[in-house]
């Protein structure tokens, strides 16, 4: 068997001192004083046992087995909000430009910092702590829409980071987090922090990826805000109404289109459209929710209607008639819908 080379030189070393080895040399670390140090490479390279870089501990493995994850003992996936958004990962708030998702998060964001509910929702924080990357809105702006929606009460908002820019987010993140715990980061919005391809899927999973490991890394919750196409807002709300390509949706474990009823726009719609962890129940239906004009807060009806009522009726034949649905043509039309949202949010 190959020898370790740490604990040959330990024993080189304790042989020539004279003295018996005993465990706790093999714990001991090679942290002396300089010349200390020196010492002991010269004698590891003398002994044959390569430089100090040989003898430093491997790095965890990242692999994890079976049994090992069974003797976990979990008996449920840890939940943020209720039994809707999970404790860690990613998820999406999305819809049109007029929806109020940016006001959903805020609140969301107050209640995580005070509340123990959120639309009648049981909350689950451990540190009270939200991060905001805030990129379509100024300082000054939020400063007036948070004392709105924090109903003038300050309490908890200086657990509440707000980064509005839309430049080097992920090192940000890493650096406010580091130490300062959070259980939620929001990303307002996705299209500014992303600047490749919108319909490009394989590069949309690799930016997603880097959100994937700050979430592990702090073991928190992210949820995007993005946009769904002009010509969805008639149709049944549906993951496929989402303004990218699919890699956004597939690395989303949780989906909620937010849109304005057809008949009263003071009335929202909150809709599960993916739900990784979710039963069936929350997917038929979705949940009708009132906002305040004054305040911009949402509250929860206790309406619930099937998701396929918010449709207008005929729209699926009458976008079957105008358009030809061939592979081709939808990706066409999707990339068109793209740059020109792109075009009047800059």
């Amino acid at each position: 068997t190959r020898k370790n080379p740490s604990l040959c030189l330990s024993r080189t070393l304790n042989k020539k001192k004279g003295r018996r080895m005993d465990n706790t040399d093999l714990r001991k670390p090679l942290n002396g004083s300089k010349d200390t140090n020196i010492e002991l490479l010269s004698q590891a390279d003398a002994n044959g046992f390569g430089n100090l870089e040989d003898l430093t501990e491997p790095e965890p493995s990242k692999w994890t087995t079976g049994l090992e994850l069974f003797n976990m003992n979990v008996e449920g996936i840890p939940m943020l909000v209720g039994d809707l958004i999970p404790q860690t990962g990613m998820s999406s708030v999305v819809g049109a430009s007029d929806a109020g998702k940016s006001m959903f998060l805020r609140q969301l964001s107050i209640a995580l910092l005070r509340e123990d509910y959120f639309l009648n929702h049981k909350l689950y924080p451990r540190h009270r702590r939200v991060a905001f990357v805030s990129s379509e809105d100024e300082a000054r702006n939020i400063a007036f829409l948070i004392k709105r929606q924090s109903q003038n009460n300050p309490t908890g908002l200086e657990n509440i980071f707000f980064f509005c820019d839309s430049e080097n987010v992920i090192e940000e993140l890493d650096a406010k987090l580091l130490g300062c715990p959070v259980d939620l980061i929001v990303v307002d919005a996705w299209g500014d922090v992303y600047n490749g391809n919108q319909v490009d899927s394989g590069q949309i999973r690799q930016c997603l990826n880097r959100f994937k490991s700050l979430a592990a890394k702090y073991d928190c919750a992210v949820i995007f805000l993005h946009h769904t196409g002009k010509r969805t807002q008639k149709l049944a709300p549906s993951k496929d109404n989402i303004l990218a390509g699919q890699g956004f949706e597939a690395k989303m474990r949780l989906v909620m289109e937010l849109r304005s009823d057809n008949e009263d726009q003071d009335y929202k719609h909150l809709c599960i459209v993916k739900g990784n962890y979710l039963g069936k129940e929350h997917k038929e239906y979705r949940y009708k929710l009132k906002l305040d004009s004054y305040s911009f807060l949402f509250s929860d009806t206790g309406e619930r209607v099937a998701l396929e009522d918010l449709a207008l009726p005929n729209t699926d034949e009458d976008r079957t008639k105008k358009t030809p649905l061939n592979l081709e043509t939808v990706s066409d039309i999707k990339h068109k819908e793209i740059l020109l949202s792109l075009s009047k949010e800059h």
